[in-house]
């Protein structure tokens, strides 16, 4: 199948387009204003993917790292490029999900409701998923589907910069039903490259996708720090590798955040790294946070283990600054061994317990204590009632049960002290 007709030949069809009247319009609100814009048919084969598209650009990273042949400017190079094309039709082909989420099977039982948006240029700015899906379902059943999706309706949209663009897209997203929600990394760099290339603002970011603009500095701090993982991990921009683990990194920023000297926050980020490879110790995103808490204990633990690492090197950063050596935190030199990261773990595991069930026995302390003093209070209201009280008797039966249990905690106090 076709994945867009030359640029000539679209301009072409569009400028013919523009002198037709009496079509049914569309209206968008773009360029700050609201537009009635004519519905066009066209061939199916007639748009071209938007290759800047926010929705695939981690996407089409991470496909570059699978696809090493390709060269690194693919998707930038030549938005007319056939190979361009086809590989941004294999990345939403993969974007059309299965399950509840089958826009296949979705688009299979429906007809088209809204046309697809295009620039001027017959690129899509909107419907690219369901473009890609409707060329799909033709190429799996052309018999079936062709003269459903042969012909497709489509908007032109005036003349615009990518700003513009980037702004209706984001409505777009953010309103349309069968949305398929983004990962957290697809996002994230959905807002470093319009942040980047279009010259956005964290504020106007914030403004445009409706998100705070804490959130915005926030998720382009978890990409970077995913990044370093994925670098660490040798699988440079395989972003479906973290996109399980938002909340990880999210705790991993604010709980390096909070301490204040770079090897403490550089000790802390390896050894999440460290648990975010691998953990079968409960849920990683509570785990962060404790690792944070207990990274006095973890460090001394590991120092045990590994007590031959060095705690100064000499290296060309050293030699620049005129020192001999710079300290290091052994931890991550204990961590940049691979083979070390396993027996990491278990010290992990074993620290982080022993730092729970300290705080399990602190927490039955406090609340024996908290139980002993109501109590007190209450027998110290008895007393000053007691003048009123008629039933002595049986005043007096539950003061002897009453001392009975105080003996038997002096008891079992006793005893533990003696212990």
């Amino acid at each position: 199948m076709q994945l867009g007709w030359p640029l000539p030949k679209r301009k072409d069809l569009i400028e013919k387009l523009s002198r037709t009247t009496g079509r049914p319009v569309h209206t968008v609100f773009f360029q700050q204003r609201r537009i009635d814009l004519p519905t066009h048919p066209i061939s199916v084969d007639f748009p071209k993917y938007r290759l800047d598209n926010g929705r695939t650009r981690s996407a089409q990273a991470a496909y570059l790292a699978q696809h090493p042949e390709m060269p690194t400017d693919l998707f930038e190079r030549d938005a007319e490029s056939e190979t361009a094309q086809k590989a941004q039709h294999e990345i939403l082909k993969a974007m059309l999900g299965g399950g509840e989420k089958d826009l296949l099977r979705f688009f299979s039982q429906r007809e088209q409701m809204q046309p697809f948006i295009l620039t001027d240029l017959g690129y899509v700015l909107n419907g690219n998923r369901r473009l890609c899906a409707f060329r799909e379902l033709i190429t799996q059943d052309k018999v079936e589907y062709e003269p459903r999706f042969g012909t497709i309706d489509v908007v032109f949209l005036p003349p615009a910069d990518d700003r513009d663009l980037d702004r209706l897209e984001a409505l777009y997203q953010l309103t349309e039903d069968i949305k398929e929600p983004y990962s957290w990394t697809a996002r994230a760099y959905m807002l470093r490259v319009r942040k980047k290339e279009h010259k956005f603002s964290n504020a106007e970011l914030s403004a445009i996708y409706q998100i705070p603009e804490a959130e915005v500095d926030e998720l382009l701090a978890m990409l970077g720090l995913a990044e370093e993982f994925l670098e660490q991990e040798d699988e440079p921009n395989r972003y479906e590798r973290v996109d399980d683990d938002e909340f990880a990194f999210r705790q991993l920023l604010k709980a390096r955040s909070k301490l204040t000297d770079e090897t403490s926050k550089d000790a802390l980020q390896q050894l999440a790294f460290c648990a975010i490879e691998k953990w079968d110790e409960g849920r990683l995103y509570a785990v962060i946070p404790r690792i944070a808490e207990n990274l006095k204990e973890v460090r001394k633990a590991i120092e045990t283990e590994f007590p031959s690492t060095p705690k100064t090197k000499t290296n060309q950063a050293a030699a620049l600054l005129g020192l001999s050596s710079i300290p290091v935190d052994p931890v991550s030199i204990v961590l940049s061994v691979k083979d070390n990261r396993s027996k990491v773990r278990e010290i992990l595991a074993d620290v982080l317990e022993a730092a729970a069930e300290r705080k399990r026995e602190a927490k039955r302390e406090t609340k024996v204590l908290t139980r002993l003093t109501r109590a007190h209070e209450l027998l110290s209201s008895a007393l000053a009632d007691l003048e009123s009280a008629a039933d002595k008797d049986s005043l007096s039966r539950k003061v002897a049960e009453i001392s009975a249990t105080v003996a038997q905690l002096c008891k079992k106090l006793d005893d533990e002290s003696a212990d």
